[in-house]
């Protein structure tokens, strides 16, 4: 399922989750220049899966905005991850 969902879009129909006029980050930028389009699908397939997480956490409960936070944690914490495993890609096509 997973990878049907990555190769859903061809790499002129792939978007990312995120505006690329507005990319700061190196992997922001490494994200929208992805000719592929691979990058642009995972991203944005990743981002479906986080928000349709959180929206089905309760906000009303003192449980469920604890949760939230753990889960706006992870977010950051994946997205250092995301960056460091997008550059250590694009480093090892280069090498090869």
């Amino acid at each position: 399922f997973l990878s049907q969902s990555i190769n859903a879009q061809s790499p002129q129909e792939a978007k990312p989750s995120f505006d690329c006029t507005k990319a700061t980050t190196k992997v922001e930028k490494m994200i929208c220049e992805d000719s592929s389009g691979e990058l642009q699908n995972l991203d944005r397939l990743y981002s479906k899966l986080y928000f349709s997480i959180l929206k089905s956490i309760p906000k009303d409960t003192k449980q469920g905005q604890e949760v939230r936070k753990q889960m706006q944690k992870f977010a950051k914490n994946f997205m250092d991850y995301r960056d460091k495993m997008m550059i250590q890609k694009k480093l090892r096509k280069h090498l090869a």
